[in-house]
């Protein structure tokens, strides 16, 4: 998987569901990232402000594996 914008520790989001059809939603549950990562932008709608990125899962969870993707939603200013 190619990395190609980052993401810094403390920033807010939302987590993901999976809706209609398979698409992919933010949903109601948010939290902040634990460390400065790297994160990959996806072409997902439906996020009103914010916009999908996958990042590694440890990021998200403390006990989240480092070779897992997950898709969350940031505010679109949050990418770096």
């Amino acid at each position: 998987m190619r990395f190609e914008n980052k993401l810094k520790a403390g920033t807010q989001f939302q987590g993901s569901v999976v809706g209609h059809n398979h698409f992919v939603y933010p949903n109601q549950k948010g939290d902040t990232l634990i460390e400065d990562t790297a994160c990959r932008r996806t072409h997902y709608v439906g996020g009103g402000t914010k916009v999908a990125v996958v990042v590694p899962e440890n990021v998200v969870k403390h006990d989240g594996a480092l070779n897992k993707s997950v898709i969350i939603w940031v505010e679109k200013e949050e990418i770096l």
